[in-house]
Protein backbone atom coordinates (compact mmCIF):
# COMPACT_ATOMS: atom_id res chain seq x y z
CA UNK A 1 0.00 0.00 0.00
CA UNK A 2 1.69 3.20 0.77
CA UNK A 3 2.06 5.67 4.06
CA UNK A 4 -0.92 5.64 6.44
CA UNK A 5 -2.84 8.60 6.94
CA UNK A 6 -2.00 10.96 9.85
CA UNK A 7 -4.18 9.81 12.96
CA UNK A 8 -6.58 12.45 12.75
CA UNK A 9 -7.91 11.65 9.46
CA UNK A 10 -8.57 7.33 10.21
CA UNK A 11 -11.83 7.84 10.92
CA UNK A 12 -13.04 8.73 7.09
CA UNK A 13 -13.47 6.14 3.83
CA UNK A 14 -10.94 4.07 1.92
CA UNK A 15 -11.02 7.18 -0.89
CA UNK A 16 -9.92 9.42 1.43
CA UNK A 17 -6.82 7.16 2.25
CA UNK A 18 -6.20 6.77 -1.46
CA UNK A 19 -5.95 10.47 -2.69
CA UNK A 20 -3.56 10.49 0.43
CA UNK A 21 -1.14 8.07 -1.23
CA UNK A 22 -1.58 9.69 -4.54
CA UNK A 23 -0.18 13.00 -3.62
CA UNK A 24 2.00 12.03 -1.09
CA UNK A 25 3.67 9.76 -3.62
CA UNK A 26 4.49 13.26 -6.09
CA UNK A 27 5.79 14.50 -3.11
CA UNK A 28 9.56 14.78 -2.98
CA UNK A 29 9.62 15.04 0.57
CA UNK A 30 7.62 12.07 1.94
CA UNK A 31 8.54 11.49 5.42
CA UNK A 32 8.22 15.35 6.64
CA UNK A 33 5.34 15.57 9.19
CA UNK A 34 3.96 18.82 7.38
CA UNK A 35 4.30 17.48 3.86
CA UNK A 36 1.83 14.53 5.26
CA UNK A 37 -0.21 16.76 6.86
CA UNK A 38 -0.76 18.79 4.13
CA UNK A 39 -1.45 16.04 1.98
CA UNK A 40 -3.88 14.34 4.09
CA UNK A 41 -5.43 17.93 3.98
CA UNK A 42 -5.47 18.07 0.36
CA UNK A 43 -6.82 14.50 0.23
CA UNK A 44 -9.63 14.98 2.58
CA UNK A 45 -11.07 17.85 0.66
CA UNK A 46 -10.58 16.37 -2.93
CA UNK A 47 -12.34 13.18 -1.47
CA UNK A 48 -15.32 15.75 0.37
CA UNK A 49 -16.00 17.45 -2.56
CA UNK A 50 -16.55 14.57 -4.85
CA UNK A 51 -19.23 12.96 -2.16
CA UNK A 52 -20.93 16.28 -1.66
CA UNK A 53 -20.85 16.99 -5.36
CA UNK A 54 -21.94 13.34 -6.42
CA UNK A 55 -24.89 13.12 -4.02
CA UNK A 56 -24.14 9.80 -3.39
CA UNK A 57 -23.11 7.72 -0.29
CA UNK A 58 -19.19 6.05 -0.95
CA UNK A 59 -20.87 2.44 -2.07
CA UNK A 60 -22.73 4.12 -5.24
CA UNK A 61 -21.24 4.02 -8.68
CA UNK A 62 -21.24 7.92 -9.39
CA UNK A 63 -19.23 8.38 -6.59
CA UNK A 64 -16.76 5.54 -6.70
CA UNK A 65 -16.42 6.11 -10.90
CA UNK A 66 -15.60 10.23 -9.94
CA UNK A 67 -13.41 8.96 -7.36
CA UNK A 68 -11.80 6.59 -10.31
CA UNK A 69 -11.18 8.76 -12.77
CA UNK A 70 -9.57 11.65 -10.44
CA UNK A 71 -7.22 9.01 -8.96
CA UNK A 72 -6.52 7.15 -12.26
CA UNK A 73 -5.14 10.61 -13.20
CA UNK A 74 -3.58 11.52 -10.42
CA UNK A 75 -1.35 8.45 -10.01
CA UNK A 76 -0.67 9.04 -13.81
CA UNK A 77 2.85 8.97 -13.85
CA UNK A 78 3.09 10.55 -17.35
CA UNK A 79 0.84 13.57 -16.21
CA UNK A 80 2.91 14.65 -13.32
CA UNK A 81 1.81 18.02 -14.63
CA UNK A 82 -1.83 17.63 -13.27
CA UNK A 83 -0.80 16.20 -9.77
CA UNK A 84 2.14 19.37 -9.47
CA UNK A 85 -0.84 21.61 -9.66
CA UNK A 86 -3.14 20.18 -7.45
CA UNK A 87 -0.67 20.16 -5.01
CA UNK A 88 1.23 23.76 -5.76
CA UNK A 89 -3.14 24.99 -5.20
CA UNK A 90 -2.99 26.31 -9.09
CA UNK A 91 -6.15 23.66 -9.35
CA UNK A 92 -8.13 23.68 -5.95
CA UNK A 93 -8.84 20.89 -4.30
CA UNK A 94 -12.26 21.39 -4.07
CA UNK A 95 -12.54 21.83 -7.61
CA UNK A 96 -10.78 18.36 -8.51
CA UNK A 97 -14.32 16.59 -8.63
CA UNK A 98 -15.59 18.43 -11.87
CA UNK A 99 -12.29 18.56 -13.73
CA UNK A 100 -13.12 16.63 -17.31
CA UNK A 101 -10.27 14.10 -18.56
CA UNK A 102 -9.70 17.03 -21.16
CA UNK A 103 -9.03 19.36 -18.35
CA UNK A 104 -6.89 16.94 -16.56
CA UNK A 105 -4.46 16.44 -19.69
CA UNK A 106 -0.77 17.86 -19.65
CA UNK A 107 -0.70 20.48 -21.98
CA UNK A 108 1.42 18.76 -24.30
CA UNK A 109 -1.45 15.40 -23.94
CA UNK A 110 -4.10 17.91 -24.77
CA UNK A 111 -2.43 19.18 -27.87
CA UNK A 112 -2.16 16.09 -29.18
CA UNK A 113 -5.16 14.85 -28.56
CA UNK A 114 -6.56 17.98 -30.64
CA UNK A 115 -4.07 16.88 -33.58
CA UNK A 116 -5.98 13.52 -33.45
CA UNK A 117 -9.05 14.83 -33.31
CA UNK A 118 -8.34 17.40 -36.48
CA UNK A 119 -6.97 14.64 -38.25
CA UNK A 120 -9.69 11.92 -37.87
CA UNK A 121 -12.43 15.19 -38.78
CA UNK A 122 -10.36 15.97 -41.98
CA UNK A 123 -10.82 11.95 -42.95
CA UNK A 124 -14.24 11.85 -42.36
CA UNK A 125 -14.88 14.87 -44.59
CA UNK A 126 -15.71 13.56 -48.68
CA UNK A 127 -15.04 16.34 -51.00
CA UNK A 128 -17.73 17.39 -53.84
CA UNK A 129 -15.14 16.30 -56.44
CA UNK A 130 -15.33 12.77 -54.30
CA UNK A 131 -19.39 12.36 -54.66
CA UNK A 132 -20.75 10.28 -56.88
CA UNK A 133 -23.52 11.87 -58.15
CA UNK A 134 -27.30 9.09 -57.36
CA UNK A 135 -30.20 9.13 -59.31
CA UNK A 136 -33.80 9.02 -57.56
CA UNK A 137 -36.24 5.92 -58.64
CA UNK A 138 -39.25 6.71 -60.25
CA UNK A 139 -41.10 6.64 -57.02
CA UNK A 140 -38.78 9.00 -55.46
CA UNK A 141 -36.64 6.35 -53.30
CA UNK A 142 -32.79 5.50 -53.48
CA UNK A 143 -33.01 1.94 -53.58
CA UNK A 144 -30.63 1.23 -55.91
CA UNK A 145 -28.08 3.67 -55.28
CA UNK A 146 -28.34 1.84 -51.55
CA UNK A 147 -28.27 -1.35 -52.93
CA UNK A 148 -25.65 -1.33 -55.50
CA UNK A 149 -27.08 -1.88 -58.35
CA UNK A 150 -30.28 -1.75 -60.36
CA UNK A 151 -33.77 -2.18 -59.20
CA UNK A 152 -34.70 -5.83 -60.08
CA UNK A 153 -38.21 -6.15 -61.43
Amino acid sequence: MGPDLPIKYLYTGNGLKLFYQSLLEACNDKDNEITRLNMAELAKKIEESIFANTGSSPYDDKYKTCCRSKLWNLRDKRNSEFVSKVISGNIKAEDVYKLTGDEMLSHEKYYQKQIEMRKMIENSVRYESDLVPMKLESDGSLSSCMSGGKKKE
